[in-house]
């Protein structure tokens, strides 16, 4: 059962991130801006690492009251290690 549920989260994580996400780089979306009411009480902010050949994303869902300055450093950072670890 466990499993089942972890898939589901799985799923809708992907919806989640891939409804967001036009253009590679920053994308922050807070509160009431969620295409989904249940996620109204939360922000995201998501960033892209992509090498030549793949993309991947970094995010972080909390609090819309969290602190935005720390969650933008926090992605950036992880992205531009992940890139790193991409073109090696």
């Amino acid at each position: 059962m466990f499993g089942r549920r972890k898939a589901i989260a799985c799923r809708q994580a992907v919806g989640l991130v891939t409804a967001y996400l036009e253009d590679p780089g920053l994308t922050i979306v807070i509160g009431t801006e969620h295409l989904s009411p249940d996620l109204q009480s939360l922000s995201l902010v998501l960033t892209t690492c992509t090498d030549d050949a793949r993309i991947g994303v970094v995010g972080i869902l909390g609090p819309t009251r969290m602190r935005y300055s720390r969650a933008i450093n926090a992605v950036d950072s992880v992205s531009h290690a992940m890139s790193r670890v991409f073109a090696s």
